[in-house]
Order: structure tokens, then C-alpha cells, then sequence
């Protein structure tokens, strides 16, 4: 990765260039050999302190930089290094500081404060941009500090905007004005700051003023370069109203690029005012139609101020006929790709009458099938028939899927007989091309979505999980195999690896061959990152070093997106310093949007919460470990927590378009409301662990004292900081419960509920559009064991710091004994509701028991009665979540056991003393008939030992329940598989048409890839489960100091 740097002497250039390429051992030879000769050469210091942290020696690094840095060095290339490093090491924040200091020492140097400035552009501090443009302005005269000056003082109005339009972009523009009318103004871009700068203020007509000023413009003209203003125009004459200047304007932009769709839209906006103004439109389209009979720009700018004039009711004075119009594009343009996504949505607009589309639809059926021959397989003719078809299926008039595969067979003859050869000698090799889109292909995607829509609703289709089986199945030995590179395919194959089966791991092999790369990232992540607990899934918390050298992992691909991020926001913060630099000032607040986008894409969002929750949460079991690792994860966690508030939906689902008969738009919004709730609850879980952390240490302070000082009755006093921050979470977490959407349905309120139906459902397990499952991920989370773990762990943990920190009076049994119970029977099916305790009631969970093993639904003969189905992804989802209930629920106990350690310790030696005295009886009573809180602290302790064993004898439950499933999956589910999806093929296709095409049913051994996935996540979730226990077995032991004594009477609680 560059640095950004330009270094001129040959002995630095020796280690730059190994570091840009990675080879971080020659960089830093190369650095100590500068080093030996030039000791005090400060940039080859930096550069090796920047070569040190990539290779990991983060500590030596660190203090050649801080010695490096209490030097203030003043060169250009050691300041840009040092930089380059504080900011590479997430440590910006301490830039402006190292800045500051070298202008004390240096207070003439204008490359410091350029430097300074620059830092405040990439930080988005306009407040401070704007105050060190202004010193560069007054002490160094510049045009360009000028303009940093006005361009920062405009960027303040996008922190304020109610400041902005009453001060700050008034301001600018009296500068920029002063600029223009004073001739000073050499620059299009500088004009066109100003130009944007009035529109957003409203001021349309100066703007327009301004543009026909000959002596602005053409001085500026001279100066830079002839620029054409015609689109600007065009916007302001629309905002002025000013109609006959805008369309002779418009009309001859048409005349000059009848293509050009800009000038067509402002026309039509403009124009449906006003009956005349329609009529002169249509009549200026009729005439460049005539004369362009083949731009496609005029013709669909007919079709869309028609469809306009029928919705707001204006009728025309020529009376045109919509059917005709309508069948002279698809006449003219059908063998285009874009053909269909003009019309498929236009046809309903243009003929509101469902008797005229029906008719529509025949007709361009008739023209595409006449005289229909398969042997001319020419691109046009293909998409002619296709391009009906698509239109055909928007306007739910869609073929058979039998017709579909028919026409793709048709036309691809050579498919259906390479398959067939190949099913009986899979030696065989196609003798196709690898083309990016054979248009045939288009045929094999409507029949896929016309297969998944037969099979919806899962819950009263009886073949449904087959069907997405079989969809997999013919999308990759149907379709893919012959067009490796077809983009549509592999996003519809993604789509069902994810969505449907849950395999996130399926889908990674897919993102070589589909190059999502930087910004696809930002469109397509939603195909790989979704709120689900995909990386807890796919990734073992036990270190292997096949799963650190797997480069195709999902936790390899989190990293890789992690690392991604910062890069492309380094790079969008490079090209916004250009900007300036350069002098495009109207691309300042583009690139300044852009930077804070990346910063708070949703996918990079997610990624960077899940891999914290993965880190903190599932991977660490004991408290002592979690310490070490919340370094840095402090910072982390309120950084993403920042990036939450102003998260930016940045998801694309048009890139392969279904042409579904309706578009649920609303559930964009919807399923941008189920990722910000999961990402909710995460944040939350990981805030609750710091805050709780915080409170743990105080409370062991406290224990400490009173242990030490022999305080029996006085009490420490802890920082009512984290038990504030606590408490806020505890509202916040019940608040978003309260406001979850789901679930939906009544007789889904119970999480027993929840779970029967992902269990059951065979399809949408997790997909995010157009059609949104019953239940999302957040659903199971919110209502399942998993806040309940949340909840009771931060209640426990404000329990004892109310024991200790105000008085014994505020502790109650009863009330302990809610909490310790809830913690274990919330992974049960009974609820844990007291009267007597005024507490809210805990969430349920389903029996461990309804995760039955998979021999109890499929029948001895090893063929599944699909009716009774578990999914399997639905259980495997199930199971995770349940792990990582687990996982929270060890955290927190091992947390809340770390705060009971100073008085276990205590009691652990008192009792050594007293074997050694041989009079336990007696020191018991001393240590604990004088002491209220010792008392409530030991009894604390016991109940935390009788509700872990009961967690742990569940815990183990899981695990064997997770075994079963993965002896299934590898014995029985790639046989059952195949079993499935040839039922669904001999459901929707008759056996004649199988006859004719046998390589469409799948033959034995097609899904072993499927099945391996879901062993291997089985796997994963049972070692983790186990390890749980282990961890919850540790805790156990220490807390056994506990049992006994006094200790006898705690409640019993029973093993379920």
C-alpha cells in the first residue's frame, strides 16, 4: 500500500518502494542500511517505524515513532511519513497535535499549516479547515488559500445546515461574488462553485444572470477552456419557469443528440403545467422521430409524457393510440437487451386497462413467436422472443416453466445433449466459449424464478425446499457450466446459497468470478454480510492453522472487507485533498459525501460489529482474557457505535432484475429497519460488556478494601459512571425490543413460535428483498434467550454494585434468586415469572427437545416426508443462536465470578487456615455472622455455582443435539438432498418434457458441496458449544468455595 509520498533522493526511494510492494523484510534492511550510514536521517527513522507496524512489531514501532515525534522533526518527507504512520496506526487524532507543535517551533513554515490544513480536510473538521485557510490566506496571499477559505466556509453549512443557510453560505457567496464581479475568476470550476452555490440558496434568476454574463464568461473562456453551461441552464430556466427559453434551449440539444435523455426529461416536467405546453412537446417528438427513426431517446420520451398525461388526466387534442405506440417500440427496439426493462413496468402506465395489456402481451407474443425457428439462433432473434417474454412475466402473464425451458433448450440444443454426455462420462469437456452473457441465458433465469415463485409460500408448498434444491442444481450445472462468468446466474446462485439454504460459505468461491471488488463492495455486499450470525457460524473459536492460513474463509473475508474499508476511505480522502489541491472545487462536497458514506456504508458497518462481537463476545470465554483484548477494542466499539447513527444504506438489488409482477419497494426501508435493529442489539451486547467491565474492576476495588481494611459494615463508593451507562443500555434494550416489527403475525408472539417456523420454513430463511420472511434474525434475538441472557447479566451486575456501593438493606433473596434462576431457565420452555418480584418478565426459549434430532422426521427409508421437514438451515440458525446465547451467558458469568473473586480468594485461604486448625465450624461463623454483605456476596456466590451447572448440563444438551445433526448431514441429507429436489423436478415438469431432457433432475452425489457445508457449520457450533462448557466447568470450581456451610439452604434449583 503506497504512502502517498514522492521521495526524490535514491536511498529513501530503496525503501519505499519494497514497503509499496509488501516486501516489508527487504524495507526494513533497506532502512537500517540508510540507518548505519545516516543516523540522523529522520525520514528513513519514520519510514522504518511505519515498516516495523506492518510487520506486526507494533511495541518497537511505537517507540521509535514516539522518539522520533518528540523531536518535531520539520523536513517535508519525515513530517509526510509521520503522518502517513499516525494515521495508518489509527492514531489521526494526534496529527493536529504533532502539527500545532511544529508551527510553534516553526511558525513561518506555510508547508506545516498546508499540511495542517489538509489533515482537518480528511478529518471533516470544517470548523478548523476554515480557521487555518484563513491564516494561510493572510500570511502567504494566494487565490487558491482563498478559495480554501470559501470552499471551507461552505462546508460548514453541510455540519449546520440551519447555520448554513442563515450565515455560512451567505457569506461565501459574497465572496465568490466579489471574486466574479472584480474579473478574478480564472477558473470554470470557481464559476461553477458560485452557480451552486446560489441554486442551493434558492437564488435561481442571478444564477441565470450570472451565466449569460459575456464578460465573466468569456474571460474565464480564455482563461481555462470553452465550457458549455446548456444542462445548467436547462435546470434553472425549469426552477424560473421561464418555458419558451427552455424548450428552444432543450430543442436544440435534441437536435444535436436526439439520445440525450436530459433534455427530454426537463421538457416533460416542464410541460405537463400546461395543456399547450404538451401538445408542443409531442409535436417536437413526432418530428425528430421522423427524423431519427432509430434513436430510442424520442420514442421513449413519447411513451413516458403519454403514460404522464394519463395519469394526471389531460387529454390530448391528437388521439393516440397507447396499444400502437406501445407495440411500435417493441417493433423497433426488441432486439435490445433494455427493450423489456423499458416496457415490462410501462406496459400498466401506458394501458391502465388489464383487458389492453392482456392484449398487449398476445400481441407481442404473436410478433416474437412468428415464424419462430430454433436453428436461427442469431443474438436478435433471441432477445426479440425474450424480451416478450420478460415483458410477458412483469404483467403477470407469464410462460410456463415448461415453455421457458423449452425455448432455452430450443435455442442451446447442444446444452441438453453435453449434459447428458456428461452425467454418463464427466470427463467430457464443453466445447463452448466463456462468453459474459449468452443471451439464451435469459430464458434459464425466468425459468428459475419461475420455479422459486411456484414453490412460495414454502409453508403450503409441499416441494418448496426442494425447489430451491433443484434451482441451485440447474443454475450450476445448467446454466454455469456453459457461461462461467454470467453475472446474473451467479448473484441468483449467491441469493439461494445465503438466503435460502443458509450456506454463507457457498458463497465465497462465487466472488472471484463475479471481481466484487472496492466500490462493489458497497452495492453487492448485501450478497455476502447480512444481520446474521454467519461469522459465529462459519468460524471455530478453537485456532487452527488451516483456519488462519484459509484465505476463503468468512472470517478471512470480514478481514479482508475491514482492511478494504480503510484503504478505500484512505484512497476517497486522497482524491478529496486533490480537490483542493488541484483546484476542482466543485467536487470538494461530492468527494466530502463520498468519504463520509464509506465511513458509514452499512456493509462495512456490519462487518466491523460483527467482527467485534465475534472477538469479544463468542472467541472470549473468561474475563481476564476479554481484559487484554479491550485495548483497543474500546475505541472500536464507540467508533461503530458513532458510525450506527449515520449508517448509509448503500445496497443495490437491481443488478439482476427478476421481472416480478410487482416491486416491493417499501421493503428496501423494511429490511434496512431489520439490519439496523440487529446492529442495535449487537452494539448494545458489546457496550454492556465495557461498560460492565468498568463496573467489575470498581467493584473489585471495593471487595479489596473492605477485605483488607476489615469493613464489615462501611462500604466503598464506586463511579456511578458505568452503572449510569448500564442502566441506559437496560432502558435502550427494552425500548428496542418494545419497537420490533416482529413478530408479525399473533400466533408467532412466543419464541417457542418463532422457532417452530424458521425450523419449518424451507425458504427466505434470511433474505433481506423483495419478499421478507416472517421471521428475521433479529426476531429470534430480541425474543429468545439471548436478550434474556443480556438483560439478567446487566441487572446482576447492577445488583452487586448496589450491595456494595450503597447498602446490605438493598439486596433481597428473592430477587437474586429470580435473576440466577432466569439466567439458566431462559434456555428453557417454562417461563420464570414470580409474582412476588416486582421484575419484568424474562423471554422463554423453546425446550431443548423441539430441536429433535433429525431421526425423529425422516422416515426409516431414508426418504424424507418433506411435509415434516426441518430445515436445516433453519435449525443450524437456530443452534447458533442458542451458542451464542451461551457464549454472552459465559462472558457475563465469568464476569460477574471475576467480581466475587477478592471474597472468594478470602474464603479459599480462610478455609487452607482453618484444615490446618482443624476448626472450620468456628472460622466459618467468624467470617461470616458479622458481616451483612459477606453474607449477600457468598450467597450470591452460591446460587452463580447452582445456575452455572444447571447452564452447563443445557450447554451439553446443545451439543449433542448439534452431533446428531451433523452424523445426518453426513450419512443421510446428500442421498435426501437429491430425493428432494428430483421430486420437485418430476412436480413442475411432466415426464415427457423429463424425457426428452433427463439431465435436468439431478443425479445422485449433486449435492455433496451442500452437505459438507452444513457438517462442517454442525462441526463448528458443537467443538464451540463444548468449549463452552469447559470454560463454564473452570468457573464452577472456583465458585465451589461457595458450597458450603451456610450455603446448603440456597435455593435448589433442578437439573433440567
Amino acid at each position: 500500500m503506497s504512502v502517498g509520498l514522492d521521495f526524490q533522493e535514491s536511498r529513501l526511494r530503496a525503501i519505499v518502494e519494497p514497503f509499496e510492494n509488501g516486501n516489508y523484510k527487504k524495507a526494513l534492511q533497506e532502512a537500517n542500511k540508510v540507518l548505519k550510514k545516516t543516523p540522523s536521517c529522520t525520514s528513513a527513522k519514520a519510514l522504518k517505524a511505519l515498516t516495523l507496524h506492518r510487520s506486526g512489531k507494533v511495541i518497537e514501532a511505537n517507540l521509535l515513532a514516539d522518539e522520533l515525534i518528540k523531536s518535531y522533526p520539520t523536513d517535508e518527507s519525515t513530517l509526510n511519513v509521520i503522518m502517513c504512520y499516525l494515521r495508518k496506526t489509527g492514531q489521526g487524532e494526534k496529527i493536529a497535535k504533532f502539527l500545532k507543535s511544529s508551527l510553534e517551533k516553526s511558525p513561518n513554515r506555510e508547508d506545516l499549516l498546508v499540511c495542517l490544513f489538509l489533515h482537518h480536510v480528511q478529518e471533516g473538521d470544517f470548523s478548523a479547515q476554515q480557521g487555518t485557510a484563513r491564516l494561510l490566506s493572510q500570511n502567504f496571499p494566494s487565490t487558491s488559500y482563498c478559495y480554501w477559505v470559501i470552499m471551507s466556509t461552505i462546508m460548514q453549512a453541510e455540519a449546520d445546515p440551519i447555520m448554513g443557510q442563515r450565515m455560512y453560505l451567505p457569506l461565501a457567496e459574497k465572496m465568490l461574488i466579489r471574486e466574479a464581479e472584480g474579473g478574478k475568476m480564472s477558473r470554470h470550476s470557481e464559476l461553477q462553485v458560485l452557480i451552486d452555490l446560489l441554486t442551493r440558496l434558492h437564488k435561481y434568476e442571478e444564477a441565470y444572470k450570472l451565466l449569460n454574463r459575456k464578460d465573466i464568461t468569456d474571460h474565464i473562456d480564455a482563461e481555462d477552456y470553452i465550457c458549455d453551461y446548456s444542462y445548467t441552464k436547462l435546470s434553472l430556466l425549469a426552477h424560473l419557469g421561464m418555458w419558451d427559453d427552455l424548450y428552444e434551449l432543450a430543442k436544440s440539444q435534441t437536435e444535436i443528440n436526439p439520445e440525450d435523455w436530459t433534455p427530454w426529461k426537463k421538457l416533460i416536467e416542464a410541460s405537463l403545467e400546461d395543456i399547450q405546453r404538451v401538445e408542443k412537446v409531442m409535436s417536437l417528438i413526432n418530428t425528430v422521430i421522423t427524423n431519427h427513426p432509430s434513436a430510442r431517446g424520442p420514442h421513449l420520451a413519447r411513451l413516458d409524457l403519454y403514460a404522464n398525461t394519463l395519469n394526471l388526466g389531460i387529454h390530448l387534442s391528437c388521439n393516440y393510440d397507447p396499444l400502437k405506440l406501445m407495440l411500435d417500440y417493441f417493433n423497433i427496439f426488441c432486439h435490445k437487451p433494455i427493450c423489456s426493462m423499458d416496457l415490462a413496468y410501462l406496459v400498466r402506465m401506458v394501458l391502465p386497462n388489464s383487458d389492453d395489456q392482456i392484449k398487449y402481451v398476445s400481441l407481442i407474443m404473436e410478433i416474437a413467436e412468428t415464424g419462430l425457428d430454433f436453428t436461427n439462433n442469431e443474438d436478435k432473434a433471441v432477445y426479440r422472443l425474450l424480451c416478450a417474454q420478460q415483458i410477458a412475466r412483469a404483467n403477470n402473464q407469464g410462460a410456463s416453466l415448461q415453455s421457458l425451458l423449452r425455448y432455452y433448450f430450443g435455442y442451446a440444443p447442444d446444452r441438453s445433449e453435453v449434459l447428458l454426455k456428461k452425467l454418463k462420462d464427466a470427463t467430457i469437456k464443453n466445447e463452448t466459449t466463456s462468453l459474459d452473457l449468452y443471451p439464451v441465458d435469459g430464458f434459464l433465469l425466468l425459468s428459475l424464478s419461475s420455479l422459486l415463485e411456484a414453490s412460495y409460500p414454502a409453508d403450503k408448498c409441499s416441494f418448496s425446499f426442494g425447489s430451491g434444491l433443484l434451482a441451485v442444481y440447474w443454475i450450476c450445472i445448467v446454466g454455469l457450466e456453459y457461461t462461467k462468468v454470467n453475472h446474473h446466474l451467479r448473484i441468483k446462485l449467491c441469493r439461494l446459497y445465503y438466503d435460502f439454504l443458509n450456506c454463507p460459505e457457498l458463497v465465497l468461491p462465487q466472488l472471484n468470478t463475479l471481481e466484487i471488488k472496492q466500490l462493489l463492495f458497497l452495492s453487492l455486499g448485501h450478497l455476502l454480510v447480512k444481520p446474521s450470525p454467519s461469522l459465529a457460524m462459519c468460524t471455530s473459536i478453537l485456532p487452527t492453522q488451516s483456519q488462519n492460513d484459509d484465505i476463503t474463509s468468512v472470517h478471512s473475508l470480514y478481514q479482508k472487507i475491514v482492511s478494504l474499508s480503510a484503504s478505500m476511505v484512505t484512497e476517497a480522502e486522497e482524491f478529496l485533498v486533490a480537490a483542493y489541491r488541484k483546484h476542482a472545487y466543485t467536487k470538494v462536497r461530492e468527494f466530502t459525501q463520498f468519504v463520509s458514506q464509506l465511513r458509514n456504508a452499512d456493509v462495512f458497518v456490519t462487518v466491523r460489529v460483527e467482527m467485534l462481537h465475534w472477538e469479544l463476545i463468542i472467541s472470549q470465554s473468561d474475563f481476564d482474557t476479554l481484559l487484554e483484548q479491550l485495548g483497543q477494542g474500546r475505541a472500536n466499539i464507540d467508533n461503530v457505535s458513532k458510525q450506527l447513527k449515520t449508517i448509509v444504506d448503500c445496497r443495490d438489488f437491481s443488478v439482476t432484475p427478476n421481472f416480478d409482477q410487482y416491486e416491493r419497494q417499501e421493503n428496501v426501508q423494511l429490511s434496512f429497519d431489520h439490519l439496523i435493529s440487529w446492529l442495535n442489539l449487537r452494539c448494545l451486547t458489546l457496550n454492556a460488556v465495557v461498560h460492565g467491565t468498568s463496573l467489575v474492576m470498581s467493584i473489585v476495588k471495593v471487595e479489596h478494601r473492605m477485605i483488607s481494611e476489615n469493613q464489615h459494615e462501611t462500604v466503598g463508593n464506586v463511579s456511578p459512571e458505568a452503572v449510569n451507562c448500564l442502566n441506559d443500555l437496560l432502558l435502550t434494550l427494552n425500548d428496542l425490543a418494545s419497537r420490533s416489527k416482529e413478530p408479525f403475525k399473533e400466533e408467532l408472539s412466543s419464541f417457542k413460535s418463532l422457532s417452530w417456523s424458521v425450523m419449518k420454513k424451507r425458504d427466505q430463511i434470511l433474505k433481506t428483498y423483495s419478499d421478507l420472511p416472517d421471521i428475521s434474525c433479529s426476531s429470534l434475538y430480541y425474543h429468545g434467550p439471548y436478550r434474556s441472557v443480556l438483560s439478567i447479566g446487566i441487572k446482576l451486575m447492577l445488583e452487586l454494585h448496589s450491595l456494595v456501593s450503597q447498602s446490605p438493606s438493598t439486596f433481597t433473596e428473592k430477587s437474586m434468586d429470580y435473576l440466577l434462576q432466569s439466567l439458566s431457565d431462559c434456555f428453557l420452555a417454562t417461563k420464570c415469572v414470580s409474582k412476588d418480584v416486582d421484575l419484568p418478565e424474562i423471554y422463554p426459549a423453546i425446550n431443548t427437545s423441539l430441536l429433535f434430532s433429525p431421526k425423529d422426521v425422516h422416515i426409516s427409508n431414508g426418504i424424507s416426508n418433506n411435509n415434516d421437514l426441518a430445515h436445516p438451515g433453519g435449525i443450524l440458525l437456530i443452534l447458533t443462536m442458542f451458542y451464542e446465547s451461551i457464549s454472552l451467558a459465559t462472558l457475563l458469568i465469568s464476569m460477574i465470578r471475576s467480581a466475587l473473586r477478592p471474597r472468594s480468594h478470602f474464603l479459599l485461604e480462610a478455609n487452607k487456615r482453618q484444615k490446618r486448625k482443624n476448626k472450620k465450624d468456628k472460622m466459618r461463623s467468624t467470617i461470616t455472622d458479622h458481616s451483612p454483605i459477606f453474607s449477600s456476596l457468598d450467597y450470591i456466590g452460591a446460587g452463580l455455582h447452582h445456575a452455572t451447572v444447571k447452564l452447563i448440563t443445557i450447554t451439553d444438551q446443545l451439543a449433542d443435539v448439534t452431533d446428531s445433526w451433523c452424523a445426518w448431514c453426513r450419512d443421510a441429507a446428500c442421498k435426501e438432498f437429491q430425493l428432494l429436489a428430483s421430486n420437485a423436478c418430476q412436480h413442475v415438469l411432466s415426464e415427457e418434457f423429463l424425457a426428452q431432457h433427463p439431465a435436468l433432475i439431478p443425479p445422485n452425489c449433486s449435492f455433496e458441496e451442500i452437505s459438507s457445508a452444513y457438517e462442517k457449520c454442525y462441526i463448528r457450533i458443537a467443538s464451540g458449544l463444548r468449549v463452552k462448557s469447559s470454560y463454564l466447568q473452570n468457573i464452577t470450581t472456583e465458585l465451589a468455595v461457595y458450597q458450603s456451610g451456610n450455603h446448603d439452604d440456597h435455593v435448589s434449583i433442578s437439573s433440567p
